[in-house]
């Protein structure tokens, strides 16, 4: 009956975020994604805490406002 597919389409759109968030929790950054954002007034992002998770990546993120990552070593 309409009960059983209902059910039956729900668990298949559960399993399937499920499959999807499960994919996303195991993601390895790549180097570009350690850095944190490149564009716009440094101290704006700063302010923000959108220059990076550590010094490194902060650094990084300061040496690249420039040009972007694209330009980087």
């Amino acid at each position: 009956p309409y009960a059983e597919t209902v059910a039956a389409a729900r668990r298949a759109l559960l399993s399937a975020r499920a499959d999807a968030e499960a994919q996303e929790t195991t993601h390895v950054a790549t180097k570009a994604e350690e850095v944190g954002r490149t564009s716009g007034d440094a101290a704006w992002r700063a302010q923000r805490g959108e220059l990076g998770a550590n010094d490194a990546a902060k650094q990084k993120a300061l040496d690249c406002s420039e040009t972007g990552l694209e330009q980087a070593d």
